[in-house]
């Protein structure tokens, strides 16, 4: 009974959105110019008012203009969508694991505008329900624990934050796929900052070698998330008194990041900022 209700609620939700995606523009431009984020958005107020009387799938809707509106200047969009969902879970009490991805998604959000005591509380209550009604192939853990962990680092709970990852690069270590070592090589390098952030270059050095190790191997070595490891490992570098190996990350971070990202990149202008330090200061 509950497998054949979560796939009539499915029906229903593939239905509304090949509706609206097969409407023509009130306004009457081109639907193929617009983004899917924009379609969605002008069928809030529809979905709202067509499926008042169907919550769960209103629920899920939601949910989805929640996750796609990614374009600058929409947070409010996002935040209004994904709390309303949530709101709906939460009296209806169904599907927790779509609930618990709803949070997981605020949680990221509040985080990228530096709400970090809701980023906080949303995260916990998506850790709630992980916990409780998750499987092993279905949880998402690690993402939830990742993203609190990097609530804690930007908000100086700096061993909080190295404890959790180090938990988190142990179960990643014993994943299989290449996904889970791309992963693997993010959380090896927030450790790494964190640790060069409380004074453990020591610490922070071989970590930073295995994420770079892995972006290389993974992605090529003219990736840029490949530079960003580079720019921290140029720190450690520095921090232990290795000036040469220091120079040499920073310089090929820098070209890294031209090449990848242009010129006028906040990240390239710290990059060009920090050699040019480091070049006087070893002359």
């Amino acid at each position: 009974v509950e497998a054949q209700r979560e796939a009539t609620k499915d029906d229903r939700t593939a239905e509304f959105l090949v509706s609206l995606f097969e409407q023509s523009d009130p306004t009457g431009a081109d639907p193929g110019d617009r983004t899917a984020s924009e379609l969605l958005l002008s069928g809030d107020a529809t979905l709202r008012a067509d499926l008042a009387d169907e919550p769960e799938v209103l629920a899920s809707l939601l949910a989805t203009v929640g996750r796609v509106h990614r374009t600058p200047g929409q947070y409010d969009d996002v935040v209004a969508a994904l709390s309303d969902a949530r709101a709906l879970f939460d009296s209806t009490g169904a599907n927790p694991l779509s609930y618990r991805d709803v949070m997981l998604e605020l949680s990221n959000v509040y985080y990228r505008e530096e709400d970090y005591r809701q980023a906080k509380r949303s995260a916990r209550v998506a850790l709630g329900l992980d916990s409780r009604h998750a499987s092993t192939v279905d949880s998402k853990r690690l993402a939830i624990l990742n993203t609190l962990s990097l609530v804690y680092s930007d908000t100086d709970r700096l061993d909080e934050a190295a404890a959790m990852l180090s938990t988190i690069i142990a179960m990643r270590r014993a994943m299989p796929g290449e996904e889970a070592a791309v992963d693997l090589s993010s959380n090896l390098s927030n450790l790494g900052a964190n640790y060069l952030q409380m004074e453990r270059p020591a610490a922070a050095l071989p970590l930073l070698d295995e994420s770079v190790s892995l972006l290389e191997k993974l992605r090529g070595p003219n990736h840029p998330y490949v530079a960003y490891v580079l720019n921290s490992r140029s720190g450690a570098h520095e921090a232990l008194g290795h000036t040469d190996r220091a120079i040499a990350d920073q310089r090929r971070a820098l070209s890294i990041g031209v090449k990848a990202l242009g010129e006028d990149p906040p990240f390239v202008a710290h990059a060009r900022t920090m050699l040019a330090t480091m070049t006087a200061a070893a002359r």
